[in-house]
Parts: C-alpha cells; structure tokens; sequence
C-alpha cells in the first residue's frame, strides 16, 4: 500500500519538499481499503457524486462514499484547513464508478443510474450499498474538481435513506426550461453551487430532450460560467465605481491582490505559478492570464476553469456593492501549493479575500505601490501580462508614477 502510495507522490513531483511524516499523514489509505469487506462496499455518501470525463460520450458515475459520516464534503466546509488536512480528508472519500452512456439519461430505466440521480437531488447523508467488480488504489487529482482517494468499479448501487430536497426536485422536474435558467434560480435559492453541479453532471437539468450526463470537471466550468455570466448582465447596468480598491488575502499558499478600477466592467486574471508547484515543474516561474472586454468573451479562458470560478466570486462582490468595476486579479503559487485541490480554492478564497477590508488608493500610480509591497513579482512584470494595466498606463512612462 505505501509503495503505491510513494509513486504518487513521485509523479506530482511533490517527494523533494515533503517530509516522509507529512506525506504519509495524508496520502496513506490503508484504513479505507481495510474498510472494504470483500466485493462490498456499505457506507455513507455526504451525499456527492463524480461523473468521470475519460472515454466521453461513454464514461463512468457513481457517488463518493466515507466510513465516516463527519467526512467534509462542500467547500465551504473545507475553508480554514489546511493542504494537507484537506487533501486526507478528502483522499479518505472512495470513488463508486459505474459505466453509462452521456446521452438518453431521461429515458434511462437503468437502475443504478436512476438511483444516483435521485441521490443527486439529496441535499442529506444516505447509505449505499455496492458490488465491487475492482479496485484502483490512485489518489484523484486534476486541479478543477476536489481531490478524492480510491475508484471502485461497480456493477450495483443501491441508496437508502434518501431525502430529496423540495427546491432543488421542484427545479429539476421543469423538463421545458433551459438548463442555464435553471442553474440560476437554484442559484438564487441559495442552494450551493457544487449541489448545481451534480445536478448537472447527473443529467436532471435543462430540457427534456437535452438532458445528457457532464463530466464533473466541466459541470463545474459551466456552472460558474453561467451564473457570473447572468451576474455580470445585471452588474453592467450599474454605475462605476469612483475610486480604485484594493483587496488582498492569503490561503493555502496562494496570494492575491485584486484591484476594482474605476470604469465601465472588463475583467483579467493573471496567475503566476512559481517553481515547483503543481504546474510549474521548472526552474522559472510561469505566467498565465485570460481577459474579457465589456462584451465578455467567446473563447475559452486560457487559463481554465479558474478564471470562471473567480469571475463568479467577483460578480457576486460587484452585484452587492451594486456597482462596476474594471477587475483585475492579480495571483501567485508558491511553493506551499504543495497539491492542487479543486477550483474551490480560487472561488471561494477570492470570495474571502473580497470580504476584507479594502484598501482605497488616491491614484493609480498607487497601484504599483501596492503591487510591490504586497506581491514577491515586481509591477513591470505585471504589467507586462496584463491588458488592463498597460492600458491604464499606456500614456505615460512608468517611472512617472513611481513616488519617491
């Protein structure tokens, strides 16, 4: 079981920076393999399910099962931990996968896949009873959806206990709506984003005749897509703001400094990870960014599913402070991202990061001031990736706002 556990470690990279104690403190599973008895599988699901993306439009469903019913399951409840702390809890989550096709799901009388999706509109702990056709002993890491430990393959999946939520079955059960209206009234009745996203993933939104199983990985882009989208059409009816804020917090090894500019909405984020993180194996540190005019953008961010996640926390920000905003999201990776752990951790630590107290500056030369106190990367370097600081300095030399 450790040896296995060790080439993991190896293939992220992450065996030079930590210690034999730390790592095996979490990424050791042995007591969740203990826990299977034979060909099955009885424990408790938060409830969550995980739709697999490999094999598209044939992949592979099932929820994520604990042998503790005190196992954090929604991101909310993984805020304030720490890496390490969150990647053992969640490592000690088993993956039930079972085969199904993306399309027909409506009409499906397939059991199994009509159980998971009633699971789906559970917003309570049920127990699941499984067959075991196999076992992989591989920790679960992709960087948008939440870590998760080992897969089991299944041929069964029955759920008791299930206790449906009467918002989200009243939602669901409007086979003529558009799923992008209804991702946005849930959305609107407080029901938790990653809740919308298995109920996307699981093929219970939208209209009747399109209604197909997503991949998690890309139910998650595309909830947080639409609902800052629609945000985002109410925010642009707003007045500007008349000053420039800045806001900055530090989580889980990420900084961030995020400005509100005043004039009417674009938004850029720009992510500089450093050596030895998780997507950075070299020795230089590597830059992404991804930007949208008033007009939003039609291409697919080159940075992922992050710069949706932060657009939301954003929106969000904007909508309550009823103003728009010029955005601009300035983040590095250091090397204590030791693992990524879901685009959770943007959304939601741009969201906390927002809710501290801003700094108002008097200019904009202010800016770089803040930029060079505050990041370890130098303004010019910013600026440099940036569409949106060139063009608020494009007229002038930048020594000219430096003060002395």
């Amino acid at each position: 079981m450790i040896g296995k556990e060790l080439e993991v470690v190896k293939s992220y990279d992450v065996y030079r920076r930590l210690k034999e104690a730390r790592y095996l403190k979490f990424l050791s599973r042995a007591d969740v393999i203990s826990n299977i008895k034979a060909n099955e599988i009885n424990a408790i699901t938060p409830p969550s399910v995980f739709v697999g993306r490999y094999g598209y439009p044939k992949l592979s469903i099932g929820p994520l099962m604990a042998f503790s019913d005190s196992i954090a399951d929604r991101a909310n409840s993984l805020v304030g931990l720490s890496i390490e702390d969150i990647i053992r809890v969640r490592s000690s989550l088993v993956r039930v996968a079972y085969p199904a096709s993306a399309y027909n799901v409506y009409y499906s009388n397939d059991r199994n896949i009509i159980n998971i999706q009633e699971l789906a509109l559970s917003d309570y702990k049920s127990y699941v009873d499984t067959h075991i056709k196999k076992i992989s002993d591989v920790l679960h890491i992709d960087g948008i959806s939440q870590p998760f430990g080992p897969t089991v393959l299944a041929d069964r999946i029955e759920i008791e206990d299930i206790k449906s939520n009467r918002v989200i079955e009243s939602k669901t059960s409007d086979t003529d709506a558009k799923a992008r209206d209804i991702i946005y009234e849930l959305y609107r009745s407080k029901i938790d984003t990653n809740k919308i996203v298995e109920l996307l993933s699981t093929g219970l939104l939208g209209e009747k005749s399109s209604r197909r199983l997503v991949p998690t990985r890309w139910a998650i882009t595309a909830v947080d897509s639409t609902v800052s989208e629609i945000n985002l059409e109410k925010v642009k009816e707003m007045n500007p703001v008349d000053h420039i804020s800045a806001y900055t917090g530090y989580y889980l090894g990420n900084r961030w400094l995020i400005f509100f500019i005043p004039g009417y909405y674009e938004y850029e984020s720009i992510e500089a990870w450093y050596p030895n993180t998780r997507w950075n194996s070299t020795d230089k540190i590597d830059i992404g960014a991804s930007y949208e005019g008033f007009k939003g953008r039609s291409s697919y961010a080159e940075i992922g599913g992050c710069y949706y996640a932060a657009r939301l926390a954003t929106s969000e920000k904007l909508i309550k402070d009823n103003i728009q905003a010029k955005v601009l999201i300035l983040r590095e990776v250091h090397e204590d991202y030791i693992l990524p752990v879901g685009v959770w951790n943007v959304r939601e630590h741009v969201r906390l990061t927002l809710n501290n107290d801003p700094i108002i500056l008097e200019s904009k030369s202010d800016m770089l001031n803040i930029i060079d106190r505050y990041m370890r990367l130098k303004h010019d370097i910013w600026i440099k990736n940036s569409i949106i600081l060139r063009d608020l300095f494009k007229q002038n030399k930048i020594t000219d706002y430096i003060k002395s």
